[in-house]
């Protein structure tokens, strides 16, 4: 079994995400690839592959027009699977109106959302995770109240955490100004005094806390459970968490603090401010019996390859072809594709300049 895989991103090309970074590196990329090789089959990125015939499955991490009108042209759209790791706050198209517009275009998806499986055209997929327990040694008296880390986005999905977030963030900076740190892209000190920028490694921010906001993208739906949490758990620091539904089916309640038990922030205030040492932890031993546990087969590599395998092993979806709008469709999206790429190049040369000049 040969797999292409056509990723979210222009920066991960000839197989970049599955080499280590140094001697001993492993995350879930590198795993899935060892796993694959293990198993005499082989994933890699799709510029990797001189011949896209040779290839079985082509594994779309988003809807790429421009591979996507490659593959058509080549006669093999009955081989393409749409696989995102996004819920629908991110890629709108990730639920079950949109799943029936892709199933158009593609006659597989891969999808977390457990509720929209029927493993026939819809197939469940976990997102991996490589769990390296990695704590700190700062005490707990040390330690500041609460880290946010996360990128200033907006949604108008009604199941969208994004606003939940800033929410929070913006109550505790009005409240109790020296108790919240925040760290990532997009955001403004000005809007957000608690603001320090970009941070590079997760570790530095997560050892200095007590607690880390882990809300996911999106709440209610089973089956979404990202790094938010788990990053918590390797790095000794306590979640207060919101997302998928089926958390608990997964992650003893005893690991993370439930967000929607409060009625509102200030009895989450409270909770945070008067918890004794020993309550703390408490959480954190929790944490890593879980990490003892076998926690990690249920998000591992090898269970993302057998999801693979159960794809490529599952019964053709009959006279599956794409009609001859949408072949024109797609065709016109990929040089639209191509177009805005070119003026992205050209806006970020021209923001670079700029820079430079400023600088000077």
């Amino acid at each position: 079994m040969k797999i292409a895989f056509i990723p979210w991103d222009e920066s991960i090309h000839h197989n970049n995400i599955y080499i280590p970074k140094y001697q001993g590196y492993e995350d879930s990329h590198v795993l899935l690839k060892q796993v694959f090789i293990q198993n005499g089959d082989d994933i890699n990125t799709i510029d990797m592959y001189d011949n896209l015939e040779e290839v079985d499955l082509f594994l779309f991490s988003i809807v790429n027009y421009q591979w996507l009108n490659r593959v058509v042209k080549a006669g093999l759209e009955e081989r393409c699977v749409y696989c995102s790791g996004e819920p629908p706050v991110v890629r709108p198209l990730n639920c079950l109106e949109g799943y029936q517009k892709l199933m158009k275009m593609f006659p597989y998806i891969m999808t977390f959302d457990d509720e929209l499986v029927d493993n026939r055209r819809i197939f469940k997929r976990i997102l991996p995770y490589y769990f390296d327990e990695k704590t700190g040694s700062v005490p707990f008296s040390e330690r500041k109240l609460l880290v946010n880390i996360s990128g200033n986005k907006q949604s108008g999905h009604p199941k969208e955490l994004y606003s939940e977030r800033e929410k929070i963030v913006s109550f505790f900076e009005e409240s109790y100004p020296e108790h919240i740190t925040l760290y990532g892209p997009g955001w403004s000190k000005d809007k957000h005094p608690s603001y320090c920028g970009y941070i590079d490694d997760k570790a530095d921010a997560y050892y200095a806390h007590k607690f880390a906001l882990a809300l996911e993208n999106m709440h209610d739906v089973r089956g979404y459970i990202t790094e938010k949490i788990f990053d918590c758990f390797e790095m000794g620091i306590v979640p207060i968490y919101w997302g998928a539904s089926d958390i608990k089916d997964y992650v003893p309640e005893e690991c993370f603090i439930d967000y929607t038990k409060f009625a509102n922030l200030n009895e989450l205030a409270d909770y945070l401010f008067f918890m004794k040492e020993e309550e703390y932890n408490g959480y954190l031993e929790a944490i890593h019996k879980l990490l003892q546990s076998d926690i990690d087969k249920s998000f591992s590599s090898d269970i993302f390859y057998a999801q693979i395998k159960k794809v490529y092993e599952a019964e053709r979806v009959r006279e599956f072809s794409l009609n001859e709008k949408l072949c024109r469709d797609i065709t016109r999206n990929a040089k639209r594709e191509i177009i805005n790429k070119k003026k992205e190049r050209i806006l970020w040369d021209l923001k670079k300049k700029i820079r430079k000049m400023i600088g000077k």
